[in-house]
């Protein structure tokens, strides 16, 4: 009798995983670099500056000076402060921002080069441990190359640092799980530590990291991890309000939250709009305001055009007429020019700020010429 033996079967081959020890991470300092050199590239010949660049710049100042996280005289609640804790550090390490407004947002915007830097690796280590190495290496890409990207990486915003911690949390609690291992609840709550450090950046960004957490707490054997995690990711932001209350300063920050967050939830959660103005001849004014529906069902089924639209009608034309009616009151012989009002004060400071640019950097070329005509004739503001 003939015996057949079964035929081998050969063992399943392992997920990809990324090498272990320091070998895992030898990429890193390549990503790194390029992205902080991609970020840094003409910087200093950017030809835009966010208004709260500046603000963010002027608060961080504060806090570098004296621990004081306040704008122009008054206490800063529009955004929690870790990003001013951090940039004033920077300041503390390297010295205080150029006077120049300018050039101070400049120089704070190396800082957030390297946290760019910073976040692409963890965006790629992220990607590597879930879903190998080609989706890394398409992360590394689009992080690098993505214009959004690039321009909010470029600039002395909250979104750097936010997303760093973000990341950062997530391939904490991430890393035990993809492989089949086990999440401690002391690894746990390391990542939630680090969610909370993107929530003290930027508080909306608990409406993301609660979605990871969620999935945790969902699954059975991860629901003790998550708990974990979500107690130290409160803690870590609990200091800053209990500090708010403690410091006499809780309505005002109450006030503020609300002020800002119900708009954000009630009233523009489900439309994106922008405003572009565009440079235009004297005597001559355009602007451009799209706006992005992001409902799911036609219009006559989901909303009103008429009830939705109704108010940014009515203002845009009321705008209309008080830029028409200011313009001719100007155009008028009868005007003479007069000193702006105390409540003007950051208007007359960025007028002045404008005109000594345009004097001491870009002299048109009449006065290059030597003809006394151009922007070095401009007199100064009249004070009040």
């Amino acid at each position: 009798m003939t015996t057949i033996a079964p035929a081998a079967v050969r063992p399943a081959e392992p997920a990809e995983t990324p090498r272990s020890g320091w070998g895992r991470w030898a990429w890193a300092p390549a990503v790194f670099v390029a992205v902080v050199a991609v970020r840094a590239f003409g910087n200093a010949r950017g030809y835009d500056v966010f208004v709260d660049e500046v603000t963010y710049l002027r608060v961080s100042e504060g806090v570098a000076r004296d621990l004081s996280v306040e704008l122009y005289g008054k206490v800063f609640f529009l955004h929690p402060p870790a990003l001013f804790f951090l940039e004033g550090g920077w300041l503390q390490l390297f010295g205080s921002a150029s006077p120049d407004v300018i050039d101070g947002v400049m120089q704070a915007r190396w800082l957030i080069f390297l946290l760019a830097g910073l976040t692409a690796v963890v965006a790629v280590r992220l990607a590597w441990v879930l879903a190998g190495r080609w989706a890394a290496v398409a992360t590394f890409v689009l992080v690098l190359l993505d214009p959004f990207l690039i321009r909010i990486n470029s600039r002395n915003l909250l979104e750097t640092p936010t997303l760093l911690f973000v990341l950062s949390g997530m391939l904490v609690l991430a890393g035990p799980l993809a492989h089949g291992g086990r999440l401690t609840n002391r690894r746990a709550a390391a990542g939630g530590v680090l969610l909370g450090l993107g929530v003290l950046t930027k508080d909306t960004a608990a409406i993301t990291v609660s979605l990871p957490l969620l999935y945790l707490f969902v699954r059975r054997e991860t629901r003790g991890a998550a708990l974990s995690a979500g107690v130290a990711m409160v803690l870590t932001y609990l200091p800053y309000p209990v500090a708010t209350a403690l410091t006499g300063h809780w309505q005002a920050f109450v006030d503020e939250y609300r002020r800002v967050h119900e708009a954000l939830l009630a009233e523009h959660n489900d439309f994106r709009t922008s405003v572009g103005v565009a440079p235009c001849p004297p005597d001559e004014f355009n602007t451009h305001s799209p706006w992005l529906n992001m409902y799911l069902f036609p219009e006559v089924a989901d909303y009103d055009r008429a009830q939705l639209t109704w108010l940014w009608d009515v203002t845009t034309v009321a705008d209309k007429t008080i830029i028409e009616r200011n313009q001719a009151g100007v155009d008028s012989r009868f005007y003479v020019p007069g000193p702006l009002s105390s409540m003007e004060d950051f208007t007359r400071r960025f007028l002045e700020w404008y005109v000594a640019i345009m004097r001491d950097t870009w002299p048109p070329r009449a006065e290059r010429a030597g003809t006394g005509q151009g922007f070095a004739s401009l007199r100064a503001l009249p004070a009040q």
